[in-house]
């Protein structure tokens, strides 16, 4: 949302900050895609402010910058900007959510740095926002996805009776939803034919 235009003297106090925790400063030579892992970074945190300046050099940017959340985040981060002089403001407001980029990279801003998370650090941010459980959240596959072999080796161990869909049911790594089997990130970490298809950097300890 496009918010007033601010005065030179909140303009130049703002272009004098200290890079830290709530502000960071990029250029607009910076690609959408890069912008957003600094989105999703301080929406995952406590938000703040980014100052993009060059918009002069780049006028045809700001759509693109403005589109940025909308195109790479998700779900889609808040912000609202203004344009000033020479220089596009985005406020990102901090979420109770979880967000990644749409390369399912999760990033937070920590101090004056943007920090990609490891799996196990998503893991407990997850957590740490009170959200369903990661494992818990539902993915775009199918049960052709799974190795059947291993969810065969699975089920003869357990001695399961049912079928392979009541399994999948009744260990909570799926639901129902429209006669359909839907999958969650537990059943591709467990038994996914190529897991890292969804998760690029995951893997399973056994403890």
């Amino acid at each position: 949302m496009n918010g007033p235009m601010p005065g030179d003297k909140w303009l130049k106090k703002l272009m004098n900050e200290k890079e830290g925790q709530l502000f960071d400063r990029k250029d607009a030579r910076i690609m959408p895609r890069e912008l957003a892992e600094h989105v999703v970074g301080m929406a995952n945190a406590d938000g703040g402010t980014i100052t993009i300046t060059g918009m002069d050099r780049y006028p045809d940017k700001i759509n693109r910058f403005l589109q940025v959340a909308k195109d790479y985040t998700k779900p889609i981060v808040k912000f609202d900007y203004r344009l000033a002089e020479d220089t596009l403001i985005l406020k990102i407001y901090p979420s109770e959510r979880v967000h990644a980029t749409t390369k399912d990279d999760v990033y937070l801003r920590v101090g004056d740095q943007t920090r990609k998370l490891t799996f196990d650090e998503r893991l407990q941010l997850h957590g740490d926002k009170g959200e369903i459980s990661f494992e818990a959240t539902l993915v775009d596959a199918s049960l052709k996805d799974l190795d059947k072999k291993a969810l065969t080796r699975y089920k003869e161990h357990i001695d399961f009776p049912g079928t392979m869909e009541d399994l999948l049911l009744g260990r909570d790594l799926a639901v129902s939803k429209d006669n359909e089997i839907v999958l969650n990130y537990a059943a591709i970490l467990l038994f996914a034919k190529h897991p890292t298809r969804w998760l690029p950097r995951a893997e399973v300890r056994f403890l």
